[in-house]
């Protein structure tokens, strides 16, 4: 393998050059840097067709969560904006609406919460 070389993301196989199946999935986990317009798509590679099936399959049965998403637009604008952001001034930036910036801070929190008393055994907010 070499570093120019394109994989299955099924399989992981080399593809040879040109023979490569792509395709794009809604993953609300995907979030750009230098592209906002793709953020909620992620775009996959197959060696073949059926290959990119199972990509879509794998990718239908994850849910597409708003939340998720908002959390990644806020933590793109907050690693470029190192200075305190008002949530408005947040929404305005992400171009969120300040609810769905509370939403998306409160499932952030919330699945905190949860990885927290999972690794310790302690509810977060105790441990604080």
């Amino acid at each position: 393998m070499t570093a120019g070389d394109v994989w299955c993301d099924v399989c992981r196989r080399v593809i040879e050059d040109g023979r490569q199946v792509r395709g794009e999935v809604p993953d609300s986990s995907a979030v750009y840097v230098y592209d906002l317009g793709f953020d909620g798509r992620r775009f996959v590679t197959a060696c073949s067709k059926e290959h990119l099936t199972v990509l879509r399959e794998r990718y239908d049965r994850r849910p597409f969560v708003d939340e998720e998403l908002w959390v990644g637009k806020i933590a793109r604008v907050l690693d470029e904006n190192h200075d305190a952001l008002r949530v408005d001034r947040l929404a305005e930036a992400t171009g969120l609406t300040v609810p769905q910036v509370e939403r998306a801070l409160e499932w952030q929190n919330a699945r905190f919460a949860r990885w927290w008393n999972q690794q310790c055994g302690v509810p977060a907010a105790l441990s604080l």
